[in-house]
């Protein structure tokens, strides 16, 4: 029998009407985390299906629309070391109705980028792929963008969340354009801003940033904020957004590297997977957000807090050339030696209009989806 008719009849006596099969970065990263709640959310009356580390079995334990079959299992980890987990994974998508990939940096050209493609063609049916929330590049040759141009028109929807990558592609009649999703969010409430600032760090030695050679100018840099900030009486929190990619471990090399003073206004904190509201009610409480990760950009911003955007990667350059954003930049290749003289630069950047503007926008990332989701075939 065939089993996708088999998920259409589970999926039915679960109480709802079709089943989404989820495709993200889910490696315990702020950001992605955060996609995730927004989809499941946004669509409770459809269920969700993934593939998942234990954690997010709990994390998604209290919404009762998503099913979490967990990759530490006895059986999907013996199918991982027989390497059959992909043909799992072709098998649990295909018996959804829709795929949906969410999530940011997908389109980056790796040294071993010929497998890209047809990793998209093998593992879903483009006809019923949504992809959400992603930027394109950075691109080192003209044939890995023309395969993967061939790869993208041939699925449902493609919503890209600058503008640089839309325009490389909006040729394709399925390719648009929306701020990004965390714009969307609605704001912790009933948070006063208090005399705090929160710092997202990087790991440079790390391959997902790939910038070991400023490894120590980055941590100086960071720690000479910091310094200041507590000079000025300001707490700090230095905080780790992707444990998993080395956050954790610069924060805390980061936090010994300060003076005592400095230390005793300073904290580390880092996200597990289970404290995404701490996080946001951090930044809720913070005047300033130094954000070198793209998404503490994202989220300062959205919460209209003064921002500082650490350029490591043309994602965050071309978001914020879309915003038109006003305030302070700093690129970690070529980083200031007294960065103590920045704070009084550090702006909200983008008004209250512009921000209620952007969260509106930010909801097109789901304009197909819902055209489908809310009125299943």
């Amino acid at each position: 029998m065939n089993t996708r008719f088999l998920n259409k009849l589970r999926t039915a006596a679960m109480g709802y009407p079709c089943s989404v099969f989820i495709n993200a970065y889910i490696n315990l990263n702020v950001g992605d985390d955060l996609f995730l709640h927004k989809l499941v959310s946004t669509y409770p009356h459809v269920r969700f299906v993934m593939l998942a580390r234990k954690p997010y079995g709990e994390m998604f334990s209290h919404y009762r629309n998503v099913t979490v079959y967990e990759e530490d299992a006895f059986l999907l980890r013996a199918c991982r070391k027989l390497r059959i987990d992909d043909a799992v994974r072709w098998r649990i998508s295909h018996e959804c109705d829709y795929s949906v990939f969410i999530g940011g940096s997908i389109f980056k050209e790796f040294p071993e980028w010929e497998n890209q493609p047809q990793w998209y063609r093998e593992l879903f049916e483009p006809e019923r792929l949504y992809l959400l929330g992603c930027s394109w590049g950075p691109v080192k040759t003209r044939q890995f963008e023309q395969d993967m141009t061939d790869v993208l028109s041939g699925m449902k929807d493609v919503c890209f969340r600058d503008r640089y990558s839309y325009n490389t592609f909006a040729h394709l009649g399925n390719v648009r354009y929306a701020p990004d999703i965390l714009f969307g969010l609605e704001q912790p409430s009933d948070i006063k801003e208090e005399k705090q600032v929160l710092i997202s760090v990087v790991n440079c030695r790390r391959s997902n940033v790939e910038l070991p050679g400023f490894a120590e100018s980055y941590n100086r840099f960071i720690c000479g904020l910091a310094e200041r900030f507590a000079e000025l009486g300001y707490r700090t929190i230095l905080c780790s957004f992707c444990e998993q990619e080395g956050d954790l471990a610069a924060a805390e090399e980061i936090h010994g590297l300060l003076s005592p003073n400095a230390r005793a206004h300073a904290s580390v904190v880092n996200y597990c997977g289970t404290n995404l509201e701490q996080i946001r009610e951090l930044i809720a409480r913070s005047e300033y957000v130094v954000a070198t990760r793209f998404h503490a950009m994202i989220l300062g911003l959205a919460a209209g807090k003064k921002v500082l955007p650490v350029i490591y990667h043309m994602k965050q350059q071309k978001a914020l050339d879309d915003l038109s954003f006003r305030g302070a930049v700093c690129d970690i290749r070529n980083l200031p030696e007294t960065p103590a003289a920045l704070i009084r630069e550090i702006s909200r950047g983008i008004s209250e209009e512009d921000r209620e503007r952007l969260a509106a926008l930010s909801a097109g990332h789901f304009d197909k989806l819902s055209s489908i989701l809310n009125s299943p075939e």
